[in-house]
């Protein structure tokens, strides 16, 4: 069964490079739509990767992170948090 990998970033480039790194790895890959609807398109998804910029969870009005993890199916998912800037290593 291959894996998927799901990719929540702004930025385009970032977006790009994961896509192509899972290519690579024969790793499925979805895009973020809506960032106001991560959580509901992650569950529709239910990746095991999810690859999430550190401005999008930032942003968010509550803790992205909680809910991927109180979430019976996406706590499963391994999570990667991207940035662009040494600001964000606190995630």
């Amino acid at each position: 069964m291959a894996l998927t990998a799901f990719v929540a970033s702004a930025i385009k480039t970032i977006s790009q490079i994961i896509i192509r790194i899972c290519d690579e790895y024969k790793i499925n890959t979805v895009l973020m739509n809506e960032e106001e609807n991560i959580i509901d398109e992650l569950k529709l998804n239910k990746p095991d990767i999810i690859f999430i910029q550190a401005t999008i969870i930032d942003s968010a009005s509550f803790n992205i992170i909680s809910k991927i993890k109180e979430d019976e199916r996406l706590g499963e998912s391994f999570v990667v948090v991207t940035a662009n800037d040494s600001k964000w290593a606190e995630y």
